[in-house]
């Protein structure tokens, strides 16, 4: 018991040290100085099946502050009225453009290929590829192209506002949150770019023409599943920079109205970021039994609580180490949760979210290794 309430003490304590040093990174990205340039800047949406949604985005777009920039929307063979619908937006405002999607080509996954071709229809210095399901606030692109030229980098990412109407759909998504409370130290990433850290979130990709020029597009990962990680790797190891910063002020998103549509959109992510060979296996066994362990700590410390209660000769070590570890891990996440704009009833469900993160990449995992794959807008992904 005393290696257990250890262990959640020092899981604790790493959480507590890395989220308050990358709030402090994330807050000193915005500090920036005002743009003395205005470059031509691609707004980039790839759009399959989005009649409901793609009228909020693009109107988001067309009311930006940054006025020199256009609006490329693809319509990727939908089978609903996104076609009409994105035709009224072009007969709005001449900046938006939209283009008619090739069949999808064979080697390509679907949602790669459409952003390959609205990449090739942009005229912009810099490119800002981001998902239907988006709402941009007018400083949206001013806002990341500011970070972006004043850390003299390539691509910029992060996390906008996430919305949503159901408590565990919006638990499910707040598992993003294990990036900057446990995993990635941003001030070691922005020093040493290493490609293993290198996190991004497709709904807001912000990238110099330069970088795709020198990738060749996105003919490097045609077919990977989580493109958006995929490119802020290939960022890092062509020795161009990469930044990822706070975006909640710039834009929100709605990504799942459902607690299925949610889970298996997550574990795609999740299990496509991972790459797990053979030898691996029990190190990530080891990493879930750890998740597993803390997402139990505020139930074993009550249970040692109440055990201390019963019998006061019993040691109080443990207590005190779980108690202290279960307060400074969760603690750190609902206040992580609330910087990222989750409400605090999202924020609080810490020890739900480790549960949920540690089932969608096992069930993930079985659905890569079994062959049976993923599905993304009526489309296989293996």
């Amino acid at each position: 018991m005393l290696l257990y309430a250890s262990l959640v003490l020092v899981v604790g304590l790493w959480a507590t040290l890395l989220s308050f040093s990358n709030r402090k990174v994330m807050e000193k990205l915005k500090k920036n100085v005002p743009l003395t340039e205005w470059p031509l800047v691609s707004i980039a949406i790839p759009a399959r099946n989005e009649e409901h949604c793609i009228e909020a985005c693009v109107s988001s777009l067309v009311g930006q502050s940054y006025e020199n920039i256009e609006i490329l929307i693809l319509d990727d063979n939908s089978t609903d009225n996104t076609a009409s619908e994105v035709h009224k937006l072009q007969e709005r405002d001449p900046r938006v453009r939209v283009i008619r999607g090739k069949p999808l080509k064979q080697g390509w996954r679907g949602k790669l290929y459409a952003m390959q071709q609205l990449y090739e229809k942009s005229r912009g210095e810099y490119i800002l590829f981001t998902d239907a399901d988006t709402v941009h606030n007018p400083n949206s692109v001013e806002y990341g192209l500011g970070i972006l030229i004043n850390e003299k980098a390539s691509m910029i990412s992060g996390y906008p506002k996430q919305k949503g109407e159901h408590l565990w759909v919006q638990t499910l998504v707040s598992a993003m949150l294990f990036n900057t409370v446990l995993y990635v130290p941003l001030w070691l990433q922005q020093k040493v770019q290493l490609a293993p850290f290198s996190m991004a979130i497709g709904q807001y990709l912000l990238l110099k023409r330069k970088f795709l020029e020198d990738i060749d597009g996105f003919t490097s990962i045609p077919n990977v599943i989580c493109d958006d990680v995929m490119l802020a790797r290939a960022c890092t190891r062509t020795g161009h920079t990469y930044v990822f910063a706070d975006v909640k002020d710039a834009l929100s998103c709605q990504m799942f109205s459902t607690f299925k549509g949610g889970f298996e959109g997550l574990e795609r992510s999740i299990t496509g970021a991972v790459t797990i060979k053979a030898y691996m296996v029990p190190l990530m066994l080891l990493v879930a039994s750890v998740l597993l362990a803390c997402a139990v700590a505020p139930l074993a410390t009550v249970a040692m609580l109440i055990a201390y209660l019963i019998e006061p000769t019993l040691s109080e070590l443990p207590f005190l180490l779980m108690g202290g570890g279960t307060l400074l891990l969760f603690g750190s996440w609902t206040v992580t949760g609330l910087y990222h704009g989750f409400p605090l009833k999202v924020a609080t469900q810490g020890p739900i979210a480790f549960v949920f993160v540690v089932a969608m990449y096992l069930h993930g995992y079985y659905r890569k290794i079994s062959g049976k794959g993923f599905m993304w807008k009526g489309r296989a992904i293996s």
